[in-house]
C-alpha cells in the first residue's frame, strides 16, 4: 500500500524564488541531481519561512526495530534569521512515535531531532549535502535502534523552557494523594526565555500567590514516547492516559475528599506527575522525569467543569454520588512547567561533590576574609554557623567584603547571617553575635553559648590577641582553625589544631613564626602594607590598600583548606603565596609537637623540632660543647613564654670539652632578621648551651654566673632569665632562677 503523506506547510513557489540562503542551497544541491539518494520534490513559502520538499532513499534491515520506510518524504522549514535548526518534518501519516523528536504544539508532523550541539556550533560546518545526509542517517539509525546510544540518557518526557521552584522535601513522605499549600514568592516572566515561578511553603507575612499542589506517579514507560505539549487538562489526561492512568477520575477523587481549609478553593492547583522512564519497553526504570502543570483557573473552577461540586451565589456545595464530566476539561487552560527543587544542604553538596557536614561552626570575625570564606562553604552545603563580630559595614569595606551597599551600616555579624541564611532552602547560619570577643560585655552569655555548643571555633579576625584568648582563655572543647592574610594580602595562612588539641594554636602560632625565619621565601612575609588610606576623620580611620581580587583567590583556596583540615583529624600549617603572575605557591608546615614544663609561676612551651634541632647542634660539635641564643615570645598577661628557635653558635665562640663560652660575631645582625620578618613576634627570650657525654644537666659553678648574668640583663626588660642546658640524656629548662637540684 502507497504511504499517505501529510501536505507541507505554506504555498508552492519556484526554487528560484528563495531568498533564505541555506533553503536555496538545499534546494539548488537537490536539484543537481548529486545525491542518488535524495531527490527535489517541491521549495514552499510559509510566512517568512521557506520550505524544501524533499523525498530521501533509507537503508534499512530486514527487522526494523522502528517503522522507518525505504522511501520516507520529509519537509525542511527555514527560518530567516536562522537562529535555530533548520526543522525537519516527517510527512508519512502514519510515521512512529519514536525518540528524538521534538515537542510541537500538536502531535502531527513530527519533527525529527537531529542535534545535539549547540546550533551555534553546528552553523560553523553546516552545509546542505551534509545536512541532508544527517537527515538520512537519522532514519537509517531509528530504523535500527541505534540512534540513541547506550550512554546517553534518557530522553525528556516533555520539553518547556518554563521553571517551577519547588520545596527540595515536598511530599518526600511518600503522601502524594494529599495536597500541600504553597505560596509563589517570586514570578519572573520573559517571552524569549519562559517563566519561573518559585514556590515555598506559607509562613506568617510572606507575601505570595497560593496555589495547592498534588502529585501523580505514573507506570513506568519507554522514553522517547513525546507526541505533543499537553494545552489543557483534556490533552493532559490524553499524554497520561498512555501510561494507563485516568488523571481526571483521579483528579475528580482528589478534589472530592481534599481538606479544604488545607487546599482553599482560591488557589490555583498544581499537578506534579513522576513519569519514570525505561531504555526499552523490558528494562527497569532507569531514571525519572518530574513536570508540573499550573491550572490557569482556581481549583473551585476546576471542581465545578469536573463536576465535584457546584457553586451557587458564592457557596459551593458537593454533589453528591456525582462522576467525572469530561466534557468541559478542555476548558481548563494549563501551563507546564518543569519542576526545579530548591537548593537543600544535601543538593548543593551533591552539586559541589561532597558529602553534607552540619557540623556546628563559631566563626570569629566576619571581616573581608571570613565573610567570603563562609558563603562558599554554605553554598557547598558545609557547617552550620555562628557569626561573631562587633564591627559595622562602612563603605570602604566593600571593596573587599562579601556583603553589598545594602548593608553600609549594619553590623556585620547580622548582615552576613542573613546573606547565609539566603544561599540555601535551609537555614545555614545558626545565630549571630554582635561582640568583641575579648570583651563581649552583655552579650557574654550569648557568646559562650555559642562557643560550647560549637564543633569547630574558626578564627577569621587576624588578630593575635584574639587567637591567644581562643587558644588559652576559652575553655570550650571545639577545635580551633586560624585563617588570616598577611599585610599585603599577597599570602594566606592557615593554623589548624588536631581534634584532640594536643597543639594549641598559640603553639602552632609560634612554629609559623620558625617557618618566616628559616625560609628565604617568606622573608617579605609579614612586611606592612605600602599604603595607608584615610576613610573618616578619626586618627584610626585607616585601611589598608588590598585589593579585592586577592581576598577572594584567598577565600577560595581557605574555603578548601578549611573544609580538608576539618575532614581529618590531625593539626596543620600551610601558606599560601600569590605571585604577580597568578600563580600560587602553597608551603605545607609539620606541626610539631609541643613540650611542656611548668615552672614556678610561668609555663613554657616548646615542641621537639626545637628540641631535634638542639640535639644535632649539640651532637655536630661533641666532643666539645656548643650553645647559641633562643629566640621566643613572652606572653606577660598568662605568665607564659614560647621558646621557638636558636641561632646557632656565633662564630667567634670558644667551645671546649667543658666550656662554652657564646661569642657575638654576626649575632645582632640574625636576631635583628628574626625580629623583622616576625614583627618582634619572635625576639631574643634567652640562652642554651650543651653539656658533654658523661655529664647531667645540672648547671655548674659557671652556669650559675652566666645566669646571673642573664637575670640582670632581662630584668630591665621585665623578664625572667630563661637557660637550656642539652645533654646526652635529657634537656633542663630554667626559667626566673637557677638551682643544682
Amino acid at each position: 500500500m502507497p504511504a499517505e503523506y501529510l501536505p507541507a506547510p505554506g504555498e508552492v513557489v519556484s526554487a528560484n524564488d528563495l531568498t533564505i540562503p541555506k533553503a536555496r542551497q538545499t534546494a539548488l544541491f537537490l536539484l543537481s541531481c548529486v545525491h542518488p539518494y535524495a531527490r527535489f520534490l517541491a521549495a514552499r513559502r510559509n510566512g517568512e519561512n521557506e520550505v524544501v520538499v524533499v523525498d530521501l532513499s533509507i537503508e534499512v534491515g530486514q527487522e526494523p526495530v522502528h517503522d522507518i520506510r525505504p522511501a520516507e518524504r520529509v519537509a525542511i522549514e527555514f527560518t530567516p534569521t536562522d537562529s535555530f535548526p533548520p526543522e525537519v518534518l516527517a510527512l508519512r501519516g502514519d510515521f512512529p512515535l519514536v525518540p528524538h523528536t521534538n515537542l510541537r504544539a500538536r502531535e502531527f508532523p513530527r519533527s525529527l531531532c537531529l542535534y545535539e550541539e549547540s546550533y551555534d556550533e553546528v552553523k560553523l560546518r553546516w552545509t546542505a549535502p551534509a545536512f541532508i545526509e544527517r537527515i538520512r542517517i537519522w532514519m537509517r539509525d531509528t530504523g535500527t535502534g541505534t540512534l540513541h546510544r547506550d550512554d546517553q540518557p534518557l530522553e525528556p518526557i516533555l520539553l518547556t523552557w518554563s521553571h517551577l521552584v519547588i520545596p527540595s522535601d515536598l511530599f518526600t513522605g511518600g503522601q502524594q494523594n494529599e495536597s500541600e499549600q504553597l505560596i509563589i514568592t517570586n514570578y519572573i516572566h520573559d517571552e524569549k526565555r519562559g517563566e519561573v515561578l518559585v514556590a515555598e511553603r506559607p509562613a506568617a507575612g510572606k507575601p505570595g500567590i497560593p496555589f495547592v499542589v498534588t502529585a501523580l506517579r505514573c507506570p513506568p514507560q519507554p522514553h522517547g514516547v513525546i507526541r505533543h505539549q499537553p494545552s489543557n487538562l483534556a490533552a493532559l489526561h490524553d499524554l497520561v492516559a498512555i501510561t494507563g492512568i485516568d488523571l481526571l477520575a483521579e483528579l475528580f477523587q482528589r478534589l472530592a475528599n481534599w481538606d479544604r481549609a488545607a487546599a482553599p478553593l482560591t488557589s490555583r492547583l498544581v499537578l506534579i506527575v513522576y513519569f519514570p522512564k525505561m531504555r526499552c519497553a523490558d528494562a527497569p526504570p532507569e531514571a525519572s522525569d518530574i513536570w508540573a502543570f499550573l491550572t490557569l483557573e482556581t481549583v473551585e473552577t476546576v471542581g465545578s467543569r469536573l463536576g465535584v461540586w457546584e457553586v451557587r451565589d458564592g457557596k459551593v456545595g458537593q454533589l453528591i454520588g456525582a462522576t467525572v464530566d469530561r466534557s468541559r476539561v478542555a476548558n481548563i487552560a494549563i501551563s507546564s512547567l518543569n519542576p526545579t527543587f530548591a537548593l537543600s544542604r544535601a543538593s548543593a553538596a551533591a552539586l559541589s561533590g561532597f558529602a553534607p557536614d552540619e557540623r556546628r561552626i563559631t566563626a570569629i570575625g566576619v571581616g573581608a576574609l571570613g565573610s567570603q570564606v563562609i558563603p562558599i562553604l554554605v553554598r557547598e552545603g558545609f557547617g552550620e554557623w555562628t557569626v561573631v563580630d562587633d564591627d559595622r559595614l562602612l563603605p570602604h569595606n566593600l571593596v573587599r567584603h562579601g556583603l553589598t551597599k545594602r548593608a553600609v551600616g549594619y553590623a556585620k555579624a547580622i548582615a552576613v547571617h542573613v546573606m547565609g541564611n539566603e544561599l540555601l532552602e535551609q537555614p545555614a547560619m545558626r545565630s549571630s553575635v554582635v561582640a568583641n570577643v575579648l570583651r563581649p560585655g552583655d552579650s557574654a552569655s550569648l557568646l559562650k553559648t555559642a562557643l560550647d555548643d560549637s564543633a569547630v571555633i574558626a578564627d577569621f579576625s587576624a588578630s593575635v590577641a584574639v587567637g591567644r584568648h581562643l587558644a588559652r582563655d576559652v575553655n570550650a572543647p571545639a577545635r580551633r582553625v586560624s585563617l588570616f592574610l598577611n599585610p599585603t594580602g599577597t599570602d594566606l595562612v592557615m593554623l589548624a589544631e588536631d581534634v584532640a588539641r594536643q597543639i594549641p594554636l598559640d603553639c602552632l602560632e609560634m612554629q609559623y613564626y620558625r617557618e618566616l625565619v628559616a625560609n628565604p621565601d617568606m622573608a617579605d612575609h609579614l612586611r606592612p602594607a605600602g599604603g595607608r588610606v584615610r576613610y573618616a576623620q578619626s586618627c584610626r580611620d585607616l585601611t589598608s590598600t588590598v585589593p579585592g581580587e586577592l581576598v577572594a583567590l584567598h577565600a577560595a583556596i581557605g574555603a578548601s583548606a578549611l573544609r580538608r583540615s576539618l575532614a581529618g583529624e590531625s593539626s596543620g600549617i600551610q601558606i599560601w603565596k600569590a605571585g604577580a603572575d597568578g600563580s600560587v605557591r602553597a608551603f605545607p608546615i609539620s606541626a610539631r609537637p609541643i613540650v611542656k614544663e611548668v615552672l614556678s609561676e610561668w609555663t613554657l612551651y616548646t615542641d621537639d623540632g626545637l628540641m631535634d634541632k638542639l640535639r644535632a647542634l649539640r651532637h655536630a660539635k661533641l666532643p666539645r660543647e656548643t650553645g647559641g641564643v633562643l629566640l621566643g615570645s613572652f606572653d606577660m598577661q598568662r605568665r607564659i613564654v614560647y621558646v621557638v628557635d636558636t641561632i646557632a653558635s656565633p662564630p667567634d665562640s670558644q667551645e671546649w670539652p667543658t666550656v662554652y663560652v657564646r661569642g657575638c660575631k654576626g649575632l645582632h645582625k640574625d636576631i635583628a632578621v628574626a625580629e623583622e620578618r616576625t614583627q618582634r613576634m619572635l625576639h631574643y627570650v634567652g640562652e642554651w648551651h650543651s653539656h658533654p657525654d658523661g655529664y647531667s644537666a645540672l648547671p655548674s659553678n659557671d652556669d650559675l654566673l652566666a645566669f646571673d648574668w642573664l637575670t640582670r640583663h632581662l630584668e630591665t626588660d621585665g623578664v625572667p632569665a630563661l637557660m637550656i642546658i642539652a645533654t646526652e640524656a635529657n634537656t633542663a629548662f630554667f626559667l626566673g632562677r637557677m638551682h643544682r637540684g
